[in-house]
This record gives C-alpha cells, sequence and structure tokens, in this order.
C-alpha cells in the first residue's frame, strides 16, 4: 500500500527545469502536499540543491506581510502546504518584483492565481472546466516539459519574425537609397531600373525568399539565452545598424555597376542593375539566418527550403533575362559570363561584410556573458 501511494515526477521533468534554468527561466513549486513530501519532490527534479535548502510553508506565508513576502521570493524555490490564497499572493509578489509569471493549476481553487499570472496553463487531462476557461492555454498531456516546449517554439517564432524583417527592410531600404543616389549621381542617364523590373524583385526575388526565411529551424542556443526584455521590440538598434550597413553596401555596389554598364547601352545597364539586386537580395537571405552566428557554424543545409527558394530564384532571375518572351516583359538583355562573375564578386560582398559583423559581435558579447 505505501509502495502504490508513491507518486513520481515525470522522467523527464528533471531534464525540463535545467534546460529552464539555461534559458533564464525560474522554476518555483507551490503544493499542498505536506512539507516533507514537498521537499523530496523539489530536491528530486533539481528545484532543491542541498538537504538543507528551505521549503516555505503556507503558515509561514500568512504571517508575513507583502515586503516580507517579496523578499523569501527572491531566492525561494519550492513551498508546500499552500492554500490558493497563497498561491495567489506568490504570483503577485513575483509580479512585484518584476517577473512575468507563467502559472499551472488543475483545480477550481487554482482559478485566481491562474487569473493574476500573465500566463494560467490549465492541465488539459485532469483539469476542470472552469480552470480550462481561466487559463490562457491548456496543455493537452499535463506534462511540465510540454510547457518548456512552448517556450523554446515561441523564442524560435520570434527570431524567425525579426530575421524576416530584418531581411525585408533591408533589401527595400537598400533599393530606395540606390534609386534616390542614381537621380544624384545619374541625372542624364534616366532611371538605372525600370518599374517592372523592381516589381519582379519585390514579388518574385523577396517573396520566395522571405517565406523561407520563415522556416529557418531553431539556433542551437536558443534555449541558453537570457528572456527578453517585456517592452523588447522586433527592430532594436543592432538590428536597424545592421539594416543600415547592409542597405548602404547594396547601394555602393549597385551604383558602381551601373557606372561600368552604362556605356553598353539603357537595356543592358538595367539588365546588370536588376540582376545585381536579386543577387544581393540571395546573399543578404544568408546573411538573415542567425544574428550572431556565421553561416559557415550553422552549415548551408540546415534550412533546405531556403536552399530552394534561392535555387528557384536564381533560376528565375536567369529566365528573365535569357527568355525572349521575358526580355520583351521586363525590357532586360543577356548577359555574358564575365558579367555574370563581376556581378556575383560584387553582390557577395554584402555576405562577407556582415560576416564581419558578425565576428565583431560575438567578441564583444562573449566576456559579457563570461561575466554574468
Amino acid at each position: 500500500g505505501l509502495t502504490g501511494m508513491i507518486d513520481p515526477p515525470r522522467p523527464e521533468v528533471p531534464e525540463a527545469i535545467k534546460r529552464c534554468k539555461k534559458a533564464g527561466i525560474r522554476v518555483i513549486m507551490a503544493t499542498g502536499d505536506h512539507y516533507l513530501t514537498g521537499k523530496a519532490i523539489a530536491k528530486n527534479i533539481g528545484l532543491l540543491k542541498n538537504d538543507d535548502d528551505w521549503v516555505y510553508t503556507g503558515e509561514e506565508i500568512k504571517n508575513m506581510d507583502d515586503a516580507e513576502l517579496d523578499n523569501v521570493m527572491k531566492e525561494a524555490s519550492a513551498f508546500a502546504r499552500v492554500s490558493p490564497e497563497d498561491k495567489h499572493r506568490i504570483v503577485q509578489s513575483l509580479q512585484r518584483l518584476g517577473h512575468v509569471v507563467a502559472m499551472t493549476g488543475d483545480g477550481v481553487n487554482d482559478a485566481p492565481a491562474l487569473q493574476a499570472a500573465e500566463i494560467g496553463i490549465a492541465m488539459g487531462i485532469t483539469g476542470t472546466d472552469v480552470t480550462k476557461e481561466t487559463a490562457e492555454m491548456v496543455l493537452t498531456d499535463d506534462n511540465f516539459a510540454s510547457i518548456v516546449n512552448a517556450v523554446e517554439e515561441g523564442r524560435v517564432v520570434f527570431k524567425n519574425v525579426r530575421k524576416v524583417v530584418k531581411f525585408l527592410l533591408a533589401t527595400n531600404i537598400g533599393e530606395d537609397i540606390t534609386l534616390l543616389a542614381s537621380l544624384i549621381l545619374f541625372t542624364a542617364s534616366g532611371l538605372i531600373i525600370s518599374p517592372v523590373q523592381i516589381l519582379w524583385v519585390n514579388l518574385v526575388t523577396d517573396g520566395i525568399l522571405d517565406i523561407t526565411l520563415a522556416m529557418e529551424p531553431k539556433e542551437a542556443d536558443v534555449m541558453e539565452e537570457p528572456p527578453r526584455n517585456r517592452k523588447a521590440r522586433i527592430i532594436n538598434k543592432e538590428i536597424l545598424l545592421s539594416i543600415m550597413i547592409v542597405s548602404i553596401v547594396m547601394a555602393t555596389g549597385t551604383l558602381f555597376m551601373f557606372s561600368r554598364a552604362e556605356s553598353g547601352g539603357q537595356a543592358y545597364a538595367q539588365t546588370i542593375v536588376f540582376t545585381t539586386l536579386a543577387m544581393f537580395q540571395v546573399f543578404n537571405a544568408l546573411n538573415c539566418r542567425s544574428r550572431t552566428r556565421s553561416v559557415f557554424q550553422m552549415g548551408f543545409f540546415k534550412n533546405p527550403y531556403l536552399l530552394g527558394a534561392i535555387v528557384l530564384s536564381i533560376v528565375l532571375q536567369i529566365g528573365a533575362i535569357y527568355l525572349p518572351f521575358m526580355q520583351n516583359a521586363l525590357g532586360t538583355a543577356p548577359l555574358s559570363i564575365n558579367d555574370w562573375g563581376t556581378i556575383i564578386l560584387v553582390s557577395s560582398s554584402i555576405f562577407f561584410v556582415d560576416e564581419i559583423r558578425k565576428f565583431i559581435q560575438r567578441k564583444i558579447e562573449k566576456p559579457a556573458n563570461a561575466g554574468a
């Protein structure tokens, strides 16, 4: 009978808690079980390191005012014999300390704490209907590890949104700078790229690459980074700096290519600019796969969707230049092998410039992480 009473934690919970600690996520256990039971479970899953680590009880919480509880919450990892009111106070205390709180529960009495937390998480199997209706998230498997997996997926989604936004802004601002600068530098040459060619670059080349960039798999260290600030914006100073560097390199390279091709006629020069912009976007898509990690570290084949999009973009660009009906529609002229070599050489500069920026960024962040 005593053996049958044991309700051990799931085997994946200790590993999930280790992942939380690496990710800067603090895990706190609040249970209605006896003090000794709660302490044994907390030690078993890795919340307590030593036998003398303290587990606070509901009675102790009731004897504390808010200031005392806030002081306790700075270090506490486990609570036992707590009531629904105690859980509610624990959530409020964490919020006063500036934390974003996710609270799990299954019973009706957990509803107030779930409601108070930023993210209420109900158990889908054992949870009551009231709890499920109160919560923002429902676990279909009642597994703590699923919460950690959801955090990881959320981080991946946020990172990928940033990558796509960075890619689109960098390429479009680069085009804008190119066009505006050309009106000043090449006033007698007319448009260095036609409107229909710009439309092709934005809809075909851009449109294929940004969709597949959003499918970039998770980076290896995604759960080793600290939580981002709740006020963090998608476009921060670092991304703005990277966008400006990429845009300026892109505009400079494109204008340089036009100055070399201008004597070959308008159709030829526009085709050079048209293709250079398209290839700049291909190399920029590779840059945007990670904020600081080199493409050589990540591997070229981790995102087959992006590789397929790059191949498709290049094939479509070749078709736009050499197929007669596309030449008529887009006003393009055929390019030589030497032209392609120069275009790839110039457009790849954006890749190497950003690789240097990433290298410098890693060197800057490494001492800061070591100090932390």
